[in-house]
Protein backbone atom coordinates (compact mmCIF):
# COMPACT_ATOMS: atom_id res chain seq x y z
CA UNK A 1 0.00 0.00 0.00
CA UNK A 2 1.67 3.56 -0.85
CA UNK A 3 2.82 5.70 2.16
CA UNK A 4 2.93 8.30 -0.71
CA UNK A 5 1.30 10.38 -4.09
CA UNK A 6 3.32 9.08 -6.87
CA UNK A 7 4.11 11.84 -9.50
CA UNK A 8 5.63 11.55 -12.77
CA UNK A 9 6.73 14.79 -13.82
CA UNK A 10 8.12 15.25 -17.48
CA UNK A 11 10.22 18.14 -18.39
CA UNK A 12 12.24 18.16 -14.81
CA UNK A 13 15.15 19.55 -16.17
CA UNK A 14 13.85 22.61 -17.54
CA UNK A 15 12.28 26.44 -16.02
CA UNK A 16 8.93 25.38 -14.92
CA UNK A 17 9.73 21.63 -14.35
CA UNK A 18 12.35 22.17 -11.41
CA UNK A 19 10.04 24.61 -9.89
CA UNK A 20 7.22 22.08 -10.22
CA UNK A 21 9.90 18.96 -9.12
CA UNK A 22 10.35 21.12 -5.70
CA UNK A 23 6.92 21.81 -5.09
CA UNK A 24 6.05 18.10 -5.20
CA UNK A 25 9.10 17.00 -3.37
CA UNK A 26 7.41 19.76 0.19
CA UNK A 27 4.26 18.48 0.01
CA UNK A 28 5.12 14.87 0.00
CA UNK A 29 4.86 13.61 -3.48
CA UNK A 30 7.41 10.44 -4.44
CA UNK A 31 8.49 12.15 -7.51
CA UNK A 32 9.04 10.62 -11.00
CA UNK A 33 11.07 12.14 -13.45
CA UNK A 34 11.77 11.48 -17.37
CA UNK A 35 15.33 12.45 -18.44
CA UNK A 36 17.13 11.81 -21.90
CA UNK A 37 21.21 11.15 -21.49
CA UNK A 38 22.09 14.69 -22.46
CA UNK A 39 19.73 16.31 -20.48
CA UNK A 40 21.12 19.26 -18.67
CA UNK A 41 21.03 18.77 -14.89
CA UNK A 42 22.14 22.06 -13.56
CA UNK A 43 18.35 23.60 -12.41
CA UNK A 44 17.79 19.68 -9.75
CA UNK A 45 21.33 18.79 -9.40
CA UNK A 46 20.35 19.83 -5.40
CA UNK A 47 17.70 17.68 -4.90
CA UNK A 48 18.37 14.89 -7.58
CA UNK A 49 19.25 12.13 -5.09
CA UNK A 50 15.41 13.10 -3.64
CA UNK A 51 13.73 11.82 -7.23
CA UNK A 52 13.24 8.75 -9.12
CA UNK A 53 15.31 9.53 -12.55
CA UNK A 54 13.94 7.50 -15.60
CA UNK A 55 16.64 7.65 -18.83
CA UNK A 56 13.66 7.48 -21.36
CA UNK A 57 12.70 9.46 -24.67
CA UNK A 58 9.25 10.16 -25.23
CA UNK A 59 9.29 9.77 -28.54
CA UNK A 60 10.60 5.95 -27.81
CA UNK A 61 6.58 4.62 -27.34
CA UNK A 62 7.75 0.92 -26.00
CA UNK A 63 10.16 2.23 -23.26
CA UNK A 64 8.12 4.88 -22.29
CA UNK A 65 4.76 2.43 -21.49
CA UNK A 66 7.17 0.06 -19.93
CA UNK A 67 8.55 3.14 -17.85
CA UNK A 68 5.21 4.89 -17.38
CA UNK A 69 3.77 0.99 -15.90
CA UNK A 70 6.24 0.59 -13.84
CA UNK A 71 5.92 3.96 -12.13
CA UNK A 72 2.30 3.73 -11.96
CA UNK A 73 1.39 7.27 -11.43
CA UNK A 74 -1.19 8.96 -9.53
CA UNK A 75 -0.14 11.97 -10.98
CA UNK A 76 1.16 13.09 -14.08
CA UNK A 77 1.96 16.76 -15.18
CA UNK A 78 3.94 17.61 -18.49
CA UNK A 79 6.24 20.18 -19.20
CA UNK A 80 8.90 18.54 -21.71
CA UNK A 81 8.80 20.44 -24.93
CA UNK A 82 11.22 21.99 -27.06
CA UNK A 83 10.87 25.79 -27.84
CA UNK A 84 11.43 28.91 -29.69
CA UNK A 85 14.24 31.69 -29.17
CA UNK A 86 17.73 31.45 -27.68
CA UNK A 87 19.27 30.38 -30.99
CA UNK A 88 17.77 26.88 -30.39
CA UNK A 89 15.06 26.52 -32.59
CA UNK A 90 14.97 23.06 -34.18
CA UNK A 91 14.13 22.08 -37.99
CA UNK A 92 9.69 21.74 -38.40
CA UNK A 93 9.65 17.60 -38.01
CA UNK A 94 11.90 17.74 -35.15
CA UNK A 95 9.41 20.05 -33.46
CA UNK A 96 6.03 18.05 -34.12
CA UNK A 97 8.33 14.97 -33.35
CA UNK A 98 9.07 16.14 -29.94
CA UNK A 99 6.04 18.46 -28.85
CA UNK A 100 3.29 16.99 -30.74
CA UNK A 101 4.16 12.75 -31.07
CA UNK A 102 6.35 12.43 -27.81
CA UNK A 103 3.39 14.32 -26.18
CA UNK A 104 0.57 11.26 -27.77
CA UNK A 105 2.69 8.63 -26.93
CA UNK A 106 2.55 9.85 -23.32
CA UNK A 107 -1.34 10.04 -23.13
CA UNK A 108 -1.47 6.44 -24.55
CA UNK A 109 1.34 5.28 -22.59
CA UNK A 110 -0.83 5.62 -20.07
CA UNK A 111 -3.99 4.94 -21.22
CA UNK A 112 -4.29 1.44 -19.33
CA UNK A 113 -3.51 3.73 -16.00
CA UNK A 114 -6.31 4.89 -13.59
CA UNK A 115 -4.45 7.83 -12.82
CA UNK A 116 -6.43 10.78 -11.09
CA UNK A 117 -4.72 14.11 -13.26
CA UNK A 118 -2.78 14.54 -16.08
CA UNK A 119 -1.92 18.34 -16.38
CA UNK A 120 -0.81 19.39 -20.05
CA UNK A 121 1.16 22.38 -20.47
CA UNK A 122 0.07 24.80 -23.44
CA UNK A 123 1.13 27.73 -24.13
CA UNK A 124 -0.56 31.21 -25.29
CA UNK A 125 1.42 31.20 -28.28
CA UNK A 126 -1.44 28.88 -29.58
CA UNK A 127 -3.97 31.70 -29.76
CA UNK A 128 -1.65 33.21 -32.20
CA UNK A 129 -1.98 37.48 -32.20
CA UNK A 130 -5.19 38.99 -30.86
CA UNK A 131 -6.34 42.52 -30.52
CA UNK A 132 -8.26 41.39 -26.98
CA UNK A 133 -7.78 39.51 -23.98
CA UNK A 134 -7.07 36.10 -24.77
CA UNK A 135 -10.18 33.65 -24.34
CA UNK A 136 -10.12 29.84 -23.47
CA UNK A 137 -13.08 30.17 -26.29
CA UNK A 138 -10.94 32.35 -28.82
CA UNK A 139 -10.34 30.46 -32.22
CA UNK A 140 -6.92 29.80 -31.97
CA UNK A 141 -4.58 30.74 -34.91
CA UNK A 142 -0.74 29.60 -34.47
CA UNK A 143 1.72 31.65 -36.61
CA UNK A 144 4.58 29.34 -35.99
CA UNK A 145 5.43 25.60 -35.82
CA UNK A 146 5.98 25.61 -32.07
CA UNK A 147 2.76 26.94 -31.44
CA UNK A 148 1.36 24.33 -33.85
CA UNK A 149 2.76 21.49 -32.13
CA UNK A 150 1.54 22.91 -28.45
CA UNK A 151 -1.66 23.58 -30.20
CA UNK A 152 -2.04 19.87 -31.56
CA UNK A 153 -1.06 18.43 -28.15
CA UNK A 154 -3.73 20.70 -26.49
CA UNK A 155 -6.46 19.47 -29.03
CA UNK A 156 -5.83 15.63 -28.71
CA UNK A 157 -5.40 15.77 -24.77
CA UNK A 158 -8.85 17.44 -24.99
CA UNK A 159 -10.21 15.21 -27.21
CA UNK A 160 -8.96 12.06 -25.22
CA UNK A 161 -10.41 13.69 -22.17
CA UNK A 162 -13.95 14.06 -23.30
CA UNK A 163 -13.95 11.14 -25.61
CA UNK A 164 -12.44 8.33 -23.25
CA UNK A 165 -13.41 10.19 -19.89
CA UNK A 166 -9.29 11.13 -19.12
CA UNK A 167 -8.89 13.11 -16.16
CA UNK A 168 -6.81 15.82 -18.51
CA UNK A 169 -6.92 19.12 -18.00
CA UNK A 170 -4.35 21.73 -20.06
CA UNK A 171 -2.67 25.22 -18.61
CA UNK A 172 -2.17 27.51 -21.23
CA UNK A 173 0.97 29.58 -19.79
CA UNK A 174 1.76 32.98 -20.78
CA UNK A 175 5.18 34.04 -19.81
CA UNK A 176 5.83 32.98 -16.86
CA UNK A 177 9.42 34.35 -15.23
CA UNK A 178 11.92 33.84 -12.15
CA UNK A 179 14.92 31.79 -10.63
CA UNK A 180 16.24 29.36 -12.80
CA UNK A 181 14.74 30.67 -16.21
CA UNK A 182 17.42 31.30 -19.73
CA UNK A 183 19.77 33.80 -19.26
CA UNK A 184 18.89 34.72 -23.04
CA UNK A 185 15.20 35.62 -21.80
CA UNK A 186 13.77 38.78 -21.41
CA UNK A 187 13.81 39.67 -17.63
CA UNK A 188 16.99 37.44 -16.89
CA UNK A 189 18.97 38.97 -19.54
CA UNK A 190 17.83 42.49 -17.94
CA UNK A 191 18.60 41.01 -14.68
CA UNK A 192 21.94 39.78 -14.79
CA UNK A 193 23.46 42.46 -17.10
CA UNK A 194 22.02 45.32 -14.70
CA UNK A 195 23.63 43.65 -11.45
CA UNK A 196 27.02 43.44 -13.17
CA UNK A 197 26.12 47.31 -14.48
CA UNK A 198 26.93 46.42 -18.26
CA UNK A 199 24.43 47.87 -20.62
CA UNK A 200 21.30 46.19 -22.26
CA UNK A 201 20.80 46.32 -26.42
CA UNK A 202 17.43 45.32 -26.81
CA UNK A 203 14.24 45.56 -28.97
CA UNK A 204 11.26 47.26 -29.45
CA UNK A 205 10.31 49.16 -26.28
CA UNK A 206 6.21 48.86 -26.83
CA UNK A 207 6.31 44.83 -27.20
CA UNK A 208 4.05 43.64 -24.99
CA UNK A 209 3.48 40.67 -22.92
CA UNK A 210 1.78 38.96 -20.14
CA UNK A 211 3.91 38.15 -17.17
CA UNK A 212 3.32 35.89 -14.34
CA UNK A 213 6.07 35.45 -11.61
CA UNK A 214 6.95 31.20 -11.40
CA UNK A 215 5.42 30.43 -8.09
CA UNK A 216 1.92 32.07 -9.25
CA UNK A 217 2.63 28.90 -11.79
CA UNK A 218 2.94 26.66 -10.18
CA UNK A 219 0.12 27.16 -7.49
CA UNK A 220 -1.97 26.85 -10.81
CA UNK A 221 -0.74 23.27 -11.34
CA UNK A 222 -1.47 21.93 -7.45
CA UNK A 223 -4.84 23.09 -7.67
CA UNK A 224 -5.34 21.34 -10.89
CA UNK A 225 -4.45 18.15 -9.84
CA UNK A 226 -6.88 18.08 -7.59
CA UNK A 227 -10.00 18.81 -9.60
CA UNK A 228 -8.65 17.79 -13.34
CA UNK A 229 -11.44 15.03 -12.80
CA UNK A 230 -13.88 17.74 -12.85
CA UNK A 231 -13.05 19.63 -15.27
CA UNK A 232 -11.49 16.73 -17.64
CA UNK A 233 -10.85 18.60 -21.28
CA UNK A 234 -10.97 21.79 -20.35
CA UNK A 235 -8.24 24.52 -20.90
CA UNK A 236 -7.09 27.24 -18.36
CA UNK A 237 -5.34 30.66 -18.49
CA UNK A 238 -2.73 31.03 -16.56
CA UNK A 239 -1.12 34.53 -16.33
CA UNK A 240 -1.24 37.62 -14.83
CA UNK A 241 -4.02 39.02 -16.90
CA UNK A 242 -1.94 42.22 -17.37
CA UNK A 243 0.20 42.86 -20.59
CA UNK A 244 3.12 44.75 -19.68
CA UNK A 245 5.62 47.01 -22.20
CA UNK A 246 9.07 45.30 -21.72
CA UNK A 247 10.14 48.80 -21.75
CA UNK A 248 8.28 49.15 -18.23
CA UNK A 249 9.80 45.44 -17.34
CA UNK A 250 13.35 46.91 -18.24
CA UNK A 251 12.92 50.20 -16.29
CA UNK A 252 11.72 48.25 -12.91
CA UNK A 253 14.56 46.31 -12.85
CA UNK A 254 17.07 49.12 -13.11
CA UNK A 255 14.84 50.90 -10.28
CA UNK A 256 14.32 47.60 -8.06
CA UNK A 257 18.39 46.87 -8.66
CA UNK A 258 19.65 50.86 -7.83
CA UNK A 259 21.35 50.62 -11.27
CA UNK A 260 21.90 53.57 -13.60
CA UNK A 261 23.34 51.08 -16.59
CA UNK A 262 21.82 52.44 -19.68
CA UNK A 263 19.05 50.43 -22.37
CA UNK A 264 19.82 50.65 -25.89
CA UNK A 265 15.95 50.26 -27.72
CA UNK A 266 15.56 49.02 -31.35
CA UNK A 267 19.42 47.25 -31.52
CA UNK A 268 18.03 43.71 -31.55
CA UNK A 269 15.59 42.72 -34.96
CA UNK A 270 12.51 42.20 -34.24
CA UNK A 271 11.36 38.67 -33.50
CA UNK A 272 7.95 37.10 -34.74
CA UNK A 273 5.98 36.75 -31.16
CA UNK A 274 7.02 40.15 -30.30
CA UNK A 275 3.12 41.77 -30.73
CA UNK A 276 1.55 44.76 -29.41
CA UNK A 277 -1.36 43.03 -27.97
CA UNK A 278 -0.74 40.12 -25.68
CA UNK A 279 -2.94 39.62 -22.25
CA UNK A 280 -4.40 36.82 -20.49
CA UNK A 281 -8.59 36.79 -19.58
CA UNK A 282 -7.93 34.64 -16.00
CA UNK A 283 -11.66 34.89 -15.61
CA UNK A 284 -12.11 31.18 -16.33
CA UNK A 285 -9.25 30.38 -13.91
CA UNK A 286 -10.21 32.56 -11.57
CA UNK A 287 -13.70 31.17 -11.02
CA UNK A 288 -12.83 27.14 -11.53
CA UNK A 289 -9.24 26.65 -10.10
CA UNK A 290 -10.26 29.03 -7.85
CA UNK A 291 -6.80 30.42 -8.80
CA UNK A 292 -5.19 34.19 -8.65
CA UNK A 293 -1.87 35.57 -9.02
CA UNK A 294 -0.41 36.49 -5.26
CA UNK A 295 2.60 38.79 -6.97
CA UNK A 296 2.95 41.40 -8.83
CA UNK A 297 5.55 42.44 -11.38
CA UNK A 298 7.33 43.83 -8.81
CA UNK A 299 7.15 41.66 -6.13
CA UNK A 300 7.80 39.09 -8.60
CA UNK A 301 10.77 40.71 -10.22
CA UNK A 302 12.37 41.51 -6.33
CA UNK A 303 12.17 37.65 -5.58
CA UNK A 304 14.31 36.84 -8.90
CA UNK A 305 16.86 39.69 -8.80
CA UNK A 306 17.39 38.59 -5.33
CA UNK A 307 18.71 35.16 -6.33
CA UNK A 308 20.25 36.21 -8.63
CA UNK A 309 22.34 38.50 -6.67
CA UNK A 310 22.66 34.97 -4.40
CA UNK A 311 23.27 32.57 -7.39
CA UNK A 312 25.52 35.17 -9.55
Amino acid sequence: MRTKKTALLTGATGFIGSHLARRLLRENFMVNILTRPASDLWRIQDILPKLHNHQVDLTNFEKLKITVQKINPDYIIHCAAAGVGGGKNLPDKEMLNNNSIGSINLIQALNEIDYDALINTGSSAEYGEKRTPMKETDICEPTNIYAISKLTTTLYASAIAKTQSKPIITLRLFSPYGPRDEETRLIDYAIIQTLANKNLSLGNPASVRDFIYIQDVIDAYMRSINIAKKYAGEVFNIGSGKETPIKLVVESVKKISGSRNTARWDIMPSRPWESAHWQADISKAKKLLGWTPQYDLDSGLTETINWHKKNQ
